[in-house]
């Protein structure tokens, strides 16, 4: 029995089926550094992500930080306006001379005692609303810097360490109670009282001096930010175009074995 003879390959077919194993090879090598790529791609978006976050963070604390140093500036003025005003008033309707000749005023015809007890609940009130003001600022200045990045740049700083170890001192209880003493140096415990007040709204430049360099790393962060936005983007237009290319080395490839199928059948191999 006559055995078939082998037929070799021609070379054209040879050829064919190397162009075959390059672009499958090619685009098997794309494919490897696609992954390579999406991995460096995914780390990189999770650090744009941290870096958003942060940026987020420090926004948020700059405005807080704003809004805060306004808000005591602006009651402290109130407070300095309203204590120095009722003091005065607290102290005409008690006939003393303490403010003699600051208001100028009827008090024949008015009820002396009833003003009197009117404007000392008010120098009362005052007094109170800054130390509940004073209270108000630990508890929000805690809620809002208790971790993140804004926690960590400014937890250092001198007016963060004041405030947490709450050491902004507030009128005493005791200072108070002397002021409405019969016979007491009232204009002394007023100044006392004043200067109380005065101290909690420096506090207010403080805060205000804190948020502007929270915005000078704001500002170099957001830079850090855009740099590295760019280069997430330009390593993702390149991994697509590595995709692009794996592709088209997958359909060369698959046309040169298409080639080398159809040149088999016509040499009946």
């Amino acid at each position: 029995m006559r055995r078939g003879t082998a037929k070799k390959f021609s070379f054209s077919s040879m050829v064919f089926l190397l162009l075959a194993a390059i672009f499958n090879l090619i685009s098997y090598t794309f494919d490897q550094i696609i992954v390579q790529d999406e991995d460096h791609i995914r780390n990189l978006s999770r650090n744009l992500q941290i870096d958003r976050n942060n940026l987020n963070n420090l926004n948020s604390s700059i405005n807080f930080l704003q809004d805060l140093a306004y808000d005591i500036d602006y009651e402290t003025n109130k407070l300095l306006t309203s204590i120095a005003f009722n003091a005065k008033a607290y102290a005409t309707f008690n006939n003393e001379k303490l403010f003699e000749g600051s208001l100028i005023l009827d008090l024949d015809n008015l009820d002396k005692d009833r003003l009197s007890k009117l404007y000392k609940q008010k120098l009362v009130e005052n007094i109170e609303q800054t130390n509940l003001r004073i209270e108000n600022l630990y508890r929000v200045f805690k809620s809002n810097f208790s971790a993140g990045l804004s926690y960590d740049l400014i937890k250092d700083t001198e007016i963060f360490k004041v405030i947490e170890n709450q050491e902004i001192s507030k009128i005493p209880n005791n200072l108070k109670k002397d002021y409405f003493k019969q016979g007491a140096d009232r204009y002394l415990y007023y100044t006392e009282i004043y200067n109380y007040i005065a101290k909690f709204k420096d506090v207010g430049s403080d805060l205000e001096d804190l948020g502007l360099n929270l915005q000078k790393n704001f500002s170099n962060n957001y830079v850090d930010y855009f740099t590295s936005l760019e280069k997430f983007s330009s390593d993702q237009n390149n991994t697509n175009y590595y995709i692009l290319l794996s592709i088209f080395s997958q359909i060369l490839g698959l046309t040169f074995l298409l080639f080398l199928f159809r040149n088999l059948i016509y040499e009946n191999i």
